[in-house]
């Protein structure tokens, strides 16, 4: 996955048929800059979009003999494994970039977790932050404060949680059954949430 990798771009290939699993030679090939913040199901419909426009150049080209067949670099090619419900589980012992790029890229499915006492939440939305005033020796995990963080969008209210290296904002959560909620809503039905530690 580009996001969790960390990836700065994306893209997608034209290619045709062969006996093996997506072996054969290409016949075209554009890319485009994954967006801060973009989750895996945002960049997936912008892919789809890009797919559909670049086949529709590609046909033409390739029926009116205008295009020549690129092999593969085999020694280049890497294979994404299928994700499972596991993957999404989020390790707080991790940094606060990494745990991110886990939130954006399990999005939709099978969604970031955690969990809360024996509650699961899952992480819909999330953003690196330096909160002013914020103890640095609490342990990985730890809710320490709602508040106003800087984010792409504008400030928005986040739960604010200790990471191995650094602070992650949550934006939007929500507990195994119910309704995503803002970070804020979150917050006003849990009345023992600051102090708690995620994922114990």
């Amino acid at each position: 996955n580009a996001i969790l990798a960390g990836d700065e771009v994306a893209g997608v290939s034209i290619m045709l048929m062969d006996e093996g699993l997506d072996t054969g030679p290409i016949l075209s090939q554009e890319q485009l800059p994954i967006e801060a913040n973009e989750s895996a199901g945002e960049l997936s419909e912008r892919l789809a979009a890009l797919s559909a426009d670049l086949l529709l150049r590609t046909i033409p080209e390739w029926l009116g003999g205008r295009l020549q067949p690129t092999p593969q670099d085999e020694n280049l090619a890497t294979y994404s494994p299928q994700l499972k419900r596991e993957d999404g589980y989020i390790d707080w012992a991790n940094d606060a970039e990494t745990i991110w790029r886990r939130v954006r890229a399990m999005n939709p499915w099978p969604g970031a977790e955690t969990t809360l006492g024996a509650v699961r939440i899952h992480v819909w939305e999330a953003w690196p932050t330096s909160p002013a005033e914020t103890p640095v020796d609490s342990e990985p995990g730890a809710v320490l404060k709602i508040a106003s963080i800087s984010t792409p969008d504008g400030p928005r209210s986040a739960l604010i949680v200790r990471c191995g290296d650094g602070f992650l904002g949550l934006l939007e959560v929500q507990k195994e059954g119910r309704k995503v909620l803002s970070a804020a809503e979150f917050a006003r039905g849990e009345r023992e949430l600051i102090g708690s530690v995620l994922g114990q």
